[in-house]
């Protein structure tokens, strides 16, 4: 009685897995696949949630931030976008080389720049405006400039280990 029992159970499972007749394919990965779709392209708990918001202009960006990036006048190819809603970000041009600027009114607790390497030097200056400069050179492949003005904390940072000064002093001769 066990074998035939067992046999009838093997044969409803065999019959449950065969593909269904008459042309009527089921395409479990398809329908998978296009409700994934939905609920990355909807923001649902599937997709991963992107911190940066972009922004046409500087003056977008401080209406969420509150912080107004001042890029250079000679400046091209200028992004704005926000992180997390909290950090003010441009990118631009100069002279040949690409910055990134942030900014946030909240202290950072890591490194506002972005830029996780180790610290062969640092210097300080002050502008012509009188702001207290950190230069750092972070792994001998990038600087960034870091200081502090009306309650804001920023960063400017650049591939390569050169001097930044002068467009710190850009950045920051309108503000002073």
């Amino acid at each position: 009685m066990k074998k035939i029992i067992a046999i009838i159970l093997c044969f409803l499972l065999l019959s449950a897995c065969a593909p269904a007749e008459n042309g009527e394919d089921i395409d479990m990965n398809e329908e998978l696949t296009e409700s994934t779709d939905d609920a990355v392209s909807t923001g649902g708990m599937m997709g991963m949630v992107n911190p940066i918001s972009a922004y046409d202009s500087a003056e977008e960006v401080e209406s969420v931030t509150g912080i107004f990036l001042n890029i250079p006048e000679r400046a091209e190819n200028t992004a704005f976008s926000t992180i997390t809603g909290t950090i003010a970000q441009a990118k631009f041009t100069l002279d040949g080389i690409d910055y990134t600027l942030r900014a946030s009114k909240q202290a950072p607790t890591a490194a506002l720049h972005g830029i996780y390497a180790e610290a062969v030097s640092t210097e300080g200056f002050a502008t012509t405006g009188g702001l207290t400069v950190t230069a750092t050179n972070l792994g001998n492949e990038y600087s960034v400039c870091e200081w502090e003005y009306d309650g804001a904390f920023y960063s400017l940072s650049r591939d390569g280990v050169e001097d930044m000064s002068m467009v710190v002093e850009m950045i920051t001769g309108e503000i002073n």
